[in-house]
């Protein structure tokens, strides 16, 4: 049985969803596993970071178009070695972006890697994007078609209804957290 687009970007975005829940929770966990404290994580009040969602989804539609072939040196399969190459760079150009624009909208930072080495303004650092990748290409090449594939199989109309409920969360919050930031 073949998905609407309208199935699919309710498919896409309840996995957005959950890419951000989960960053979201494990940067959390990290925060409470390197520095012992617990320290609420990016720009929205919800549990969710955007630009994990964001990043994974983007990385999935790049690496699902390079990936229809093999690319090989002898008997030697190139594609994990591209692919974490392609995460490393994109990860690190999405963070920077966001970090940049984010900056220039409302004065802030939410992270700051200047006192790290090998840092491009404080906004990006190696240790982060080789993080970023080595989690990164896994989730990607690996997790995300088989989570696609449990997403796939729920019910159209609970998904939309999950898909509706997380929007609308979603919106309010932006709104919330737009003014908040603003006026802060």
């Amino acid at each position: 049985m073949k998905s609407s687009k309208v199935d699919k970007l309710n498919d896409y975005f309840l996995l957005f969803m959950i890419y951000s829940i989960c960053g979201y929770l494990t940067e959390i966990f990290l925060e409470i596993y390197v520095r012992n404290r617990v320290v609420d994580r990016g720009f929205l009040f919800g549990p969710y970071c955007p630009i994990y969602g964001l990043g994974i989804l983007l990385l999935y539609f790049i690496l699902k178009k390079i990936r229809k072939k093999e690319i090989k040196i002898g008997k030697i399969n190139l594609d994990m070695i591209i692919a974490f190459i392609i995460v490393f760079i994109v990860s690190t150009l999405l963070e920077y972006g966001i970090s940049y624009i984010s900056e220039l909208l409302f004065n802030r930072r939410w992270w700051d890697y200047s006192h790290k080495i090998f840092n491009i303004n404080g906004r990006v650092c190696l240790e982060t994007s080789l993080l970023f990748a080595i989690f990164g290409t896994p989730t990607v090449v690996a997790i995300h078609p088989k989570l696609e594939y449990i997403v796939e199989r729920f019910d159209k109309k609970l998904k939309k209804n999950i898909a509706k409920f997380f929007e609308i969360i979603l919106i309010i919050d932006f709104i919330i957290s737009i003014i908040y930031n603003i006026i802060k």
